[in-house]
């Protein structure tokens, strides 16, 4: 019904705005009206003795008027309500055009702040190396060369600087505990630097969500502005500090945009049991699997049922499989077949990790994705769950799953997640 208006509205406002339509209009009104007074009896013109009908024709001519300028009229008075509607809309538009320029000239003011600060931001890596000269006491011996970092580099060298002093703990909670103390040491550090970053990318998301005039289209090409500005190693730094009391109110924006999404999760400390003796391709490579792991997860998270496998590769010695139930349980499966040998180099971690061990990993990734990545936002009654390895023959079935203790769907998708 609303569509049928909006076309008839349309078709209205058309005729109003047609010059022709009210030529028209006259022409037809004046014959109709003609032929509804008699016109013949009015004038004849061709007769000898022609005598004009002048109180006829005067009735007609008030009539005509009458009724034909007070039409006009109604016209009239419509065309001034569509061109104070038109005008109302192009006020509106200015104003919009007004708002979205000065958002525009703030937005990259900060951004251009955060850039500089992002310049400032400065280190120096010290390196301890022995020299080979002779007749030197092995301290003698021993040279100090220090490198100079800044810019971004300056988050990859203090990103490593994390990774190689953080000490694993025995339970994912005791990781995350030990890496947030760990990371706290850095930002006492560097407080003074690294606060005022947080602060200019806290308030250039703040700018962006409070402003309510500006279209949800437009809002959307500056979050990707900004999001392309962040590195990897940049979210990692974002992760922990929104943890702490000084970072807390980002968790919101991080949440609502979905910033930590390209977030590799074998980064984090968390992990470092399974990555510390991992070499550089190993360790990409269990980036790369356990990501796609988490994409396939928002692909078909709408779907109320569905089990679908991951593994790409029919002849590898690891397959994959997510199984979702209702969005309420949720489980991850790895089947090992020992008869084969492993022909993708995304798994070449794998050979590291015992049935136990892969296991253990798939608790700890399914608690990171459902409830960590969140920061506990989410999915508050959720519960994990795991089967001891099963083996039949040559293949060893290895599971871990998570569902609400209550029954309800869990959240994997922030609300604009599928905007960003």
């Amino acid at each position: 019904m609303k569509a049928i208006f909006s076309k008839i509205s349309q078709f209205v406002d058309k005729i109003l705005m047609s010059k022709w339509a009210y030529a028209v209009l006259s022409i037809v009104f004046i014959a109709l009206s003609g032929i509804a007074f008699g016109w013949g009896q009015i004038i004849e013109p061709f007769k000898a003795d022609y005598i004009a009908d002048y109180a006829r024709l005067g009735t007609y001519g008030d009539f005509v008027g009458g009724v034909l300028g007070t039409i006009f009229g109604v016209i009239s008075v419509l065309l001034m309500f569509k061109t104070f509607d038109h005008q109302r809309i192009a006020t509106a538009d200015n104003q919009t055009q007004l708002e979205i320029e000065r958002f525009h000239d703030l937005f990259f003011e900060l951004l251009r702040l955060y850039q500089s600060q992002v310049s400032d931001l400065c280190g120096v890596y010290r390196t301890f190396e022995k020299s080979k000269k002779d007749n030197l006491t092995e301290d003698e011996n021993t040279e100090v060369y220090e490198y100079s970092y800044n810019n971004k580099d300056f988050f990859d060298f203090e990103k490593e600087k994390l990774q190689r002093v953080f000490t694993p703990k025995k339970s994912f909670e005791q990781n995350q505990a030990e890496a947030l103390k760990t990371y706290m040491f850095f930002y006492i550090k560097n407080k003074d630097k690294i606060g005022a970053y947080y602060r200019t990318l806290y308030r250039i998301y703040d700018l962006i969500d409070n402003a309510k005039t500006i279209p949800e289209g437009i809002k959307k090409d500056y979050l990707k502005i900004i999001r392309a500005q962040l590195t990897e190693t940049e979210l990692f730094f974002l992760r922990y500090n929104a943890l702490t009391y000084y970072g807390h109110k980002f968790i919101k924006y991080i949440n609502e945009y979905n910033i930590l999404k390209h977030l590799p999760v074998f980064e984090l400390l968390e992990f470092k049991d399974w990555w510390k003796d991992l070499d550089a391709v190993e360790r990409a490579g269990l980036n790369i699997v356990f990501t796609n792991l988490r994409d396939t997860l928002h692909k078909v998270w709408d779907r109320k049922n569905v089990k679908i496998s991951t593994s790409g590769k029919i002849d590898s010695k690891y397959s994959f499989m997510i199984e979702i139930r209702n969005c309420a349980d949720v489980e991850i499966k790895v089947v090992i077949d020992d008869s084969k040998e492993s022909t993708s180099m995304e798994l070449l971690a794998f050979k590291h990790f015992d049935a136990k061990r892969l296991q253990q990993l798939l608790d700890c990734y399914i608690k990171e994705i459902f409830i960590y990545s969140h920061f506990s936002s989410h999915n508050k009654t959720a519960i994990t769950y795991s089967d001891h390895p099963i083996k039949r023959g040559n293949t060893t079935t290895i599971n871990s799953g998570i569902k609400n203790s209550n029954g309800q769907p869990l959240i994997l998708k922030c609300r604009r997640v599928d905007r960003v």
